[in-house]
């Protein structure tokens, strides 16, 4: 039985880069204190908002290694690790030795489109390889297969180290309908910002979020009123956010929170690798008029 239990507000975390390119560890620890300063509850590197698919494999483990030694165990920290391929999955978390790690996040299968059947063999052989806890990481948009909450059961049912699903399908009915078959046995984590209420209402316990990035304070608040079912607080703060929300995703993740960080001066530019480029000036100008709005006092 998996001992992990997350909730509230979880921070996908970007990667920041210099202007060539190279990582930038200096601003990566100062973001890895803003977050947890912030109030931040868990951490997550190496998800698609941290770039983890243009990066390098040794970049991936020197990132790994200097958020670990910034956490320095002050909140749990999930490292995402994923492939098509099981096989080529089962090799990376063999010989993931990185103490310091509570978890890993698992997307599910991605391009070559899985039946269920596949998907839940897949979990299943993941979870015998693997030495920590897992969450499943449920994005139809990105993979072009959505885990259906049946199969999801399926794998709870037969997978013990897989303890929370980490929800993008877009669908409160599914979300309801995973948390009807569920109950407790595994945590629901919205993984869009913009369906965190909405989600939460019907029974995840919170987010991992993309916006956290920007406004750690702020969204772990509104975060920590919806999980004490403070519904009117909760959407007053999240009613201001609604701008913010499509800004940050209108031309892509991580091109949106990168642009907004610049503005915020928490990281010195927005570079990124192609296949992936900053946001247009219209809507980097936009995106700074919101900060404009929102202030930093979050």
């Amino acid at each position: 039985m998996c001992n992990l239990k997350l909730s509230g507000l979880g921070v996908a975390m970007v990667t920041p880069m210099n202007i060539d390119g190279s990582v930038d560890f200096e601003t990566l620890d100062k973001l890895v204190d803003y977050q947890i300063e912030g109030g931040a509850d868990f951490l997550l590197a190496m998800g698609t908002t941290g770039e983890s698919a243009t990066l390098e494999e040794s970049e991936r483990i020197a990132i790994i290694k200097a958020i670990i030694k910034k956490v320095d165990k002050r909140v749990p920290l999930i490292v995402g690790v994923g492939d098509n391929y099981t096989k080529r999955l089962l090799e990376k978390v063999e010989r993931f030795t990185l103490d310091g790690v509570d978890g890993f996040l698992s997307i599910v299968p991605y391009y070559n489109k899985p039946n269920q059947e596949g998907i839940y063999r897949h979990f299943c052989e993941l979870n015998k390889a693997s030495k920590l806890p897992i969450i499943l990481y449920n994005i139809p948009g990105r993979t072009g297969v959505n885990a259906k909450p049946e199969t999801i059961k399926r794998i709870a049912d037969d997978c013990e180290k897989i303890f929370a699903v980490k929800e993008a399908a877009g669908s409160v009915d599914q979300v309801k309908q995973l948390v009807d078959l569920l109950g407790q046995r595994l945590t629901i984590l919205s993984g869009d910002d913009h369906l965190t209420i909405p989600f939460m209402k019907v029974g995840a316990k919170g987010v991992i979020s993309v916006v956290g990035n920007a406004y750690p304070k702020y969204f772990s608040q509104l975060v920590a009123y919806a999980l004490n079912k403070d519904w009117g607080k909760a959407q007053s703060m999240d009613q201001r956010l609604e701008q913010l929300y499509q800004l940050l995703f209108v031309e892509g993740n991580p091109g949106g929170i990168k642009s907004l960080l610049k503005s915020m001066e928490l990281i010195p530019n927005d570079t990124m690798r192609l296949p992936l480029t900053e946001v247009s000036h219209k809507t980097a100008e936009q995106l700074f008029e919101v900060y404009q709005t929102l202030g930093t006092d979050h």
